[in-house]
């Protein structure tokens, strides 16, 4: 015990420098965890500056605007997690830097430290306190100020995590309360400026955003953490970004929906008074949420006085004497009064709030920020190291297998036949089921039925082919985890590389921009329920709903999906209930519309249209990941992929007959791309506004988990190409790319999305080009090459035939497919608001 004690103490003395002045003795105490840790990262970022969000929306506008508020978080965290980086590097080397200027010393130089950091991180801290005091009042402030150090300030900066948290909430509540009330002002988003104005109105609009995740005291915070260090800040970034993105959208998104470009300079103002002088929420709403604000505000100026306390503790306090000593107290407590009594003083003078943030913003969050991390990790990275030392203490790992980081941390093997059949019923069982009236209107009854049946058939039958090819290599020792695996080892490189890789990326990736589209689609049905004559876009729904995916995006495997997934099965249940009941109602109500089940159009639109069908049927059965979920099974995997497709085919059997018969039966040849649409009727809705929002909730939310599952391809690829398998799958160096590259795949399919609103069209040629040759023509091809069934058994040939046949679908169904959307693009325009 006692030699573990001391070998504690050793490394702990190895971390910090052997001489500490007063300010890193005193103030900068190394005793926090990486929860205190989140506590002050969250009240540095999290502040009322958020307030000025909706104003830098209406000065980008939608799109531009919360792009540059997704991105700014994106880079943000990945700055900090460097600066992190590189304090943990040089704190290994035996030196630990406290504070930012001395990070610039060591790693650029001296005259860096002292007349650009030191100064700029002055300027940036002090300026924030003056902002605080002009928003918030100076009195508090003037006590707290005294407080001894910057780690015990933890409580207060508890409380200030869940004071951010609840008047985000109410700002949020407020602005969707007004935007929906009869006072609720003329939602106008275009950008009013034009010419040089709005392009110095956007250039401010980033200042504030940019000011808005700025922090400037990365070091300052982790240099309260107790040693060792490792690992703990990211822990801490974590907590407060998990604060950030609840708090940061939801009061830009809402406060922007509400008051469009009338947002002013902090989103309270616009709650105050309306055209008659009165405030728009009730005086009790705007008492508590200024009493939160100004809570807050006090914590946050207190963080930002930490920088100048330390300066001055440095300056006037002898680090050889007790802290407490009447020779330290006495300077302290006179030179930090006079800088709150200063900062209040300036703060009297310039009463502009908004335009002080952005000013701070451009000229000290940017530089220290955004660009100071990346220089010092660049200037860090081509220092001399000790590699082998360096690489343990960053978390490097021998894996036992040599597989690659995609395989290692997306496809784990751990998961059982239960999760497997949760996962193949979410790829499958999804709001395209929807469409399968539409489908049958195509065809007429009978081959309808017949087509959904064999489509059910066949794909079982497809996917009990995959995985018995799969299980047959597993048995030889070569496990295969991914589809072009599968196609490389019994084809040939050239069909796992060229062929069979972009038609699953293009199939998956082209799923999660559908899902989008959808969601965004269900939010503004949702929204059109409630206001009918609403002048919000589909685009800025879809934007809206991305948010969710986005985050959820960055869950590490796809085992973690798994009570995801379960929530997902259940809702498809729920919501293939309820859109039956609602035709079943429908149908036999006074508003039935006339049943028509005869085809319309022309021979050449009936073939053409029938084809059509073909496609929207093959889709909706369509999985495309077989052997991605197949690897997710814990060994050995003989058997389980059945059991998980009897589970799955259980609930498609329920689902795809139940909505598709009675939805056809209520609408005929009406049925539209997706029943939804019947249902909400020509002049008014045909099903009471609270069954229809309960169905749309339900899709919603699962529409969430079938694009998490359907990320897993464009995961597991940016994984194997970013992440380095011989490192710790949560170490900082696989996590930085792991969240750009997802959140940048969410965000271009979110562009996508928004650029082609063509659901039902997407869907069919999805169908016909990608969808039709991996789930009906490959299985067939592996399984004959794989086994070399003889060719005068049934098995083969009944293979065979079903190959040719779904090969003659994909040319027929792909042409249909094409001239559908030519024939929809003369109606639709790029961002089309449909």
């Amino acid at each position: 015990m006692d030699e573990s004690k001391r070998d504690e103490k050793e490394e702990e003395s190895n971390h910090l420098p052997k001489q500490l002045d007063a300010g890193a003795l005193f103030v900068l105490k190394s005793r926090g965890s990486w929860l205190h840790c989140g506590y002050h990262l969250t009240t540095s970022i999290v502040a009322p500056a958020l307030l000025s969000l909706p104003l830098a929306l209406s000065l980008l506008g939608w799109f531009a605007g919360v792009v540059c508020i997704t991105v700014a978080a994106m880079v943000t965290f990945y700055s900090y997690n460097l600066l992190s980086l590189v304090l943990d590097h040089h704190a290994h080397l035996g030196h630990r830097q406290l504070r930012f200027r001395d990070m610039a010393t060591d790693v650029l130089g001296p005259g860096w430290g002292k007349y650009f950091v030191g100064p700029i991180q002055f300027g940036l801290c002090y300026g924030a306190v003056i902002a605080c005091i002009l928003l918030g009042g100076q009195s508090l402030k003037l006590v707290l100020a005294q407080i001894p150090s910057f780690h015990n300030l933890r409580h207060i900066n508890l409380a200030s995590l869940i004071l951010c948290l609840a008047y985000s909430a109410c700002a949020t509540a407020g602005s969707i309360y007004i935007g929906n009330s009869k006072m609720a002002p003329p939602k106008d988003y275009s950008v009013n400026e034009s010419g040089s104005n709005r392009i110095f109105g956007s250039l401010n609009a980033i200042s504030i955003i940019a000011t808005t995740y700025g922090n400037g005291i990365i070091p300052e915070i982790q240099a309260t953490i107790a040693a060792p260090v490792k690992g703990k800040m990211l822990k801490g970034l974590l907590v407060c970004y998990g604060v950030v993105i609840t708090t940061f959208f939801s009061v830009g998104i809402s406060g922007y929906w509400a008051f469009g470009n009338q947002a002013k300079g902090t989103i309270l103002q616009n709650f105050m008074v309306d055209d008659h002088h009165k405030p728009l929420l009730p005086n009790w709403v705007l008492l508590m949420t200024n009493v939160f604000t100004l809570l807050q505000v006090a914590a946050v100026s207190v963080v930002y006085l930490q920088p100048t306390n330390e300066a001055l503790e440095k300056k006037f306090s002898n680090a050889t004497i007790e802290q407490f000593s009447l020779r330290n107290v006495i300077p302290r407590l006179f030179f930090r009064s006079l800088s709150v009594a200063i900062a209040t003083l300036i703060a009297a003078m310039f009463p502009f709030f908004g335009d002080i943030n952005a000013v701070i913003g451009a000229f000290g969050c940017i530089p220290l920020d955004f660009v100071l991390p990346m220089v010092f990790y660049n200037v860090s990275s081509s220092m001399a190291m000790d590699i082998s030392t360096a690489d343990k203490e960053r978390g490097l790992i021998d894996s036992p297998e040599e597989l690659d980081a995609g395989a290692l941390f997306v496809l784990q093997s751990r998961g059982s036949w239960v999760h497997c059949g949760y996962h193949l019923t979410t790829s499958i069982v999804g709001p395209v089921i929807f469409s399968l009236p539409f489908a049958l209107a195509l065809l007429g009854w009978v081959p309808g039925v017949v087509c959904v049946a064999m489509a059910a058939l066949v794909t079982f039958y497809a996917y009990n082919l995959l995985s018995a090819v799969l299980e047959h290599h597993a048995q030889q020792g070569k496990r295969l985890l991914r589809f072009r695996d599968m196609a490389t080892h019994i084809l040939g490189p050239g069909w796992g590389i060229y062929f069979v890789g972009p038609l699953q990326f293009a199939i998956c990736f082209g799923a999660v921009i559908a899902c989008t589209l959808l969601g965004g689609q269900s939010l503004k049905f949702i929204y059109l329920l409630y206001q009918p004559k609403g002048r919000m876009q589909l685009y800025q729904f879809i934007i809206i709903f991305s948010t969710v995916p986005l985050i959820l995006a960055q869950t590490p495997s796809f085992h973690s999906l798994r009570h995801i997934n379960l929530v997902s099965l259940l809702l498809c249940l729920v919501y293939s209930i309820c859109v039956t009941a609602g035709s079943i109602y429908i149908g036999k109500s006074k508003v039935a519309p006339f049943r028509d089940y005869s085809m319309n159009g022309s021979q050449l639109n009936k073939v053409l249209g029938a084809f059509n069908g073909i496609s929207i049927i093959s889709t909706t059965f369509a999985s495309g990941i077989i052997p991605e979920i197949q690897a997710t099974i814990a060994a050995p995997v003989k058997g389980k992929m059945f059991k998980g497709l009897c589970m799955c085919y259980g609930v498609i059997i329920s689902t795809f007959f139940s909505v598709a018969i009675s939805g056809y039966w209520a609408f005929g040849n009406q049925s539209k791309g997706t029943i939804l649409y019947n249902f909400m009727g020509d002049e008014k809705p045909l099903l009471p506004t609270w069954f229809l929002l309960m169905t749309n909730i339900f899709t919603l939310m699962q529409l969430i988990a079938i694009t998490l599952i359907y990320l897993q391809p464009t995961n597991e690829l940016f994984e194997k190409w970013f992440a380095n398998p011989k490192m710790d799958q949560f170490s900082t160096r696989n996590i930085l790319p792991r969240l750009i590259f997802r959140s940048l795949s969410v965000i271009t399919a979110t562009t996508l999305a928004t650029m082609l609103p063509f659901f039902g069209d997407i869907m069919a040629l999805f169908g016909a080009f990608g969808c039709i040759p991996l789930d009906f023509i490959l299985p067939m091809v592996f399984y004959n090459v794989t086994f070399k069934p003889s060719k005068q058994s049934i098995v083969f040939w009944g293979n065979t035939l079903i190959a040719l046949v779904s090969s003659g679908l994909v040319a027929v169904g792909a042409v249909a497919s094409v001239r559908q959307i030519i024939l929809d693009a003369k109606t639709y325009s790029l961002f089309a608001n449909v």
